[in-house]
């Protein structure tokens, strides 16, 4: 559950809902984390921050009430501009300001109760910096709407260049193997500028590893 802020006020400064909607978000999840004990259910329920200059100061806050209600874990994240957001509001964030948040979060840890701390993902924001020009990771991603639609890139939903098809049309395998698929992949290929995509965008990872699979640098066996 994505909950920016450990108060009212800030919660739906950020959500932009009515702020006695905090009080029904933490009841709920108060509620599910003692049904999960009654009945004995082996999921995990737990809070995600969207760390912002408006809401650093209540991560301490968050970190205390997560874990009095019943929650396993509280997930610290950066923001992640989107290349096709109307907002650049939060597009200039330094998270190397907010690392120490880190030491006094965990100290709400213990056996029950977990934090995660995004640190590498807010290094790799302030860097603002690409290894790869291409991206390599596309080949082993989908993501399919709620319109049965199935894209290959969770950034472009709305270009028709990463629409496969559609579930409710072909079965998946169809539109694995399809045309429009292989189509969208040569376009990347050959046109798209990865070093343009947003930064930490979910296959980040992937195409760090695959590229330097593809472009070892010098020496990289030298033992």
């Amino acid at each position: 559950m994505s909950i920016n802020g450990a108060t009212k006020d800030t919660y739906a400064k950020i959500s932009q809902c009515k702020s006695d909607k905090f009080k029904n978000v933490i009841e709920n999840m108060s509620y599910a984390a003692k049904l999960k004990d009654n009945k004995g259910y082996s999921c995990t329920l737990g809070m995600q921050l969207l760390l912002l200059p408006d809401n650093y100061h209540e991560a301490v806050a968050l970190a205390k009430l997560a874990r009095e209600i019943g929650m396993s874990y509280l997930v610290v994240k950066p923001y992640s501009q989107h290349p096709q957001s109307k907002t650049k509001k939060y597009s200039n964030i330094k998270y190397s300001k907010y690392e120490y948040l880190w030491d006094e979060l965990k100290e709400f840890e213990n056996d029950d109760f977990s934090v995660i701390f995004r640190a590498h993902t807010m290094e790799k924001w302030d860097k603002v910096e690409k290894c790869y020009n291409r991206c390599l990771a596309l080949p082993f991603w989908s993501y399919i709407d709620a319109g049965g639609n199935v894209w290959g890139c969770l950034e472009y939903l709305s270009d028709k260049n990463f629409l496969y098809g559609n579930i409710c049309e072909q079965t998946f395998k169809e539109i694995w193997q399809g045309e429009k698929r292989f189509k969208s992949l040569n376009w990347v290929k050959d046109k798209m500028d990865a070093s343009k995509c947003r930064i930490n965008c979910h296959m980040d990872e992937i195409n760090k590893y695959l590229w330097e699979l593809k472009s070892p640098p010098e020496h990289v066996n030298f033992i």
